[in-house]
This record gives structure tokens, sequence and C-alpha cells, in this order.
């Protein structure tokens, strides 16, 4: 990951969870799904097209289709609140992976690993060892 990927990532989830509410809070497609759901046993369907019309509703119901229009406000606003913070956490996250560094000044705390290895860790000129 670069910073214009990383960037773009802090500026692209946002709009991605307005569309995703916007999808899963449009009470005309969920009343669609609703009555569907409602008439399953009706419909003559096989199990993956019931299992599939089972999941739809489910995740519908669980996102928050069925709630209020004032609590489906607040929801919306948490689930924006919950995108900026994970990409914010994400890229602390990676920022920090990547300043990871340990010295090893003592020989004896490489017990166990190979010479190859040692080789590769070993700091030119000096008498230690960087993992990063």
């Amino acid at each position: 990951t670069n910073d214009t990927l990383s960037e773009l990532e802090a500026e692209i989830w946002p709009m991605l969870t307005r569309e995703m509410n916007a999808i899963n809070f449009n009470q005309d497609l969920f009343e669609r799904v609703k009555t569907v759901y409602s008439q399953r046993d009706r419909l003559g369907l096989d199990e993956q097209d019931a299992r599939l019309l089972e999941l739809v509703h489910r995740e519908f119901v669980r996102n928050g289709a069925d709630l209020s229009p004032e609590v489906k406000t607040e929801v919306a606003a948490i689930n924006e609140e919950l995108s900026g913070l994970t990409t914010k956490f994400g890229r602390n996250l990676l920022l920090s992976t990547k300043a990871f560094k340990i010295e090893v000044t003592d020989e004896a705390e490489l017990v166990g690993v190979s010479d190859d290895f040692k080789s590769a860790l070993k700091v030119d000129g000096e008498d230690k060892w960087v993992l990063t």
C-alpha cells in the first residue's frame, strides 16, 4: 500500500458506506424483499433460491431496514463514523507495522535462527542484527 492508495481509501470508504446505507435503508426495496420473503413457502423455490432469499432478508433486517426512520438516521451516522474510524485504524496499524524494528546486539538471542537468515539481518560493519 502506498500513500495515494491510503488517501483514496480514506475518501472512498465513507462514500461506499453512504451508498450501502442508501440501499439498506431503502424502504421500497425492503418492502419488496419482505413481500417475497413472506410468500416464500408458496413460490416453489428450490433450496438454493430459498436460502438466498433468507440471507438477503436477514441482511436487510440486521442492517436496520426494519427500524424507524429516526433510528435509521442514527444508525447511518454510526455506520459512517465506524467507516472513518476503521479506515483510520487500518492506516495507523499499517504505519506502525512499517515502522517496527527490532535490533539484536547479542547473537545468543538468535539461537535457532538459520545462518542464512542471520546473514540477511546482519548490519554491515556492526555487531548487530536488525529485523524489520
